[in-house]
């Protein structure tokens, strides 16, 4: 992806690499795993920056506004470093 351009260093920072473009991903776990490079479970890693829910937690809140039955496991809580969804 960097040979490609999709990722190249940040205007910023140059230590960092952002996305370039925008980029879609088949999972939230797909695109945790390129942003941390490593298998990444991307609904428990990702967090929404305003309330701190994770992926998992914030869909869920929106199947069961929608009447949808929803069970969150209970080794929800990662302690992982966290990415965070702007």
């Amino acid at each position: 992806m960097v040979a490609d351009g999709v990722i190249a260093p940040d205007s910023g920072d140059p230590d960092l690499l952002v996305f370039a473009e925008d980029i879609a991903f088949n999972s939230p776990s797909a695109a945790a795993s390129v942003v941390v490079g490593l298998a990444t479970n991307g609904p428990r890693h990702w967090r929404d920056e305003v309330t701190g829910q994770s992926y998992r937690q914030w869909q869920d809140a929106k199947l069961a506004a929608l009447g949808a039955d929803v069970t969150t496991s209970d080794d929800e809580e990662d302690h992982h470093e966290e990415s965070v969804l702007s």
